[in-house]
């Protein structure tokens, strides 16, 4: 998971290997070899790497979905997430009861079937919207 996430976070930053390496003091193959998996970072260099590459070690080590802040959780009811129809539920971080529309289902499944880099630029872009519609109700 690490590896993937720090190739996703510096093609999307638009860092070669060298430059990353050079922003950590280590070489492009150390570079490589934690991206590839070959290798992991030390705790220390995790922190320089979420550093260097805008985002969290928690980002990095896959404990949260996407690079920005962390969101509320949400614990999924259905063992079949995949399924359509009634009884699907799912409880809010402040365990309320919330149903599961057909709708909701279909862009779950949808989220479900992109890579990381994908469901980062989704949940980014989703992230902004809610920002910028927030801004106009406040206006």
């Amino acid at each position: 998971m690490i590896g993937e996430r720090i190739k996703e976070r510096r093609r999307i930053l638009g860092l070669s290997a060298e430059a990353l390496g050079g922003k950590l003091d280590v070489s492009r193959d150390t570079i490589y070899r934690w991206e590839s998996g070959r290798r992991n970072p030390s705790d220390k260099d995790k922190r320089k790497l979420a550093e260097a590459l805008k985002t969290s070690v928690a980002y990095l080590m896959g404990e949260m979905i996407y690079s920005g802040e962390p969101i509320k959780s949400i614990n999924i009811k259905s063992s079949d997430i995949g399924a359509i129809g009634n009884g699907n539920v799912i409880t809010s971080y402040d365990n309320e009861i919330l149903p599961l529309s057909d709708e909701i289902l279909e862009l779950i499944r949808i989220f479900k079937s992109f890579d990381v880099r994908r469901r980062t630029e989704l949940l980014n872009k989703a992230f902004e919207l809610e920002e910028g519609q927030n801004e106009k109700i406040l206006k």
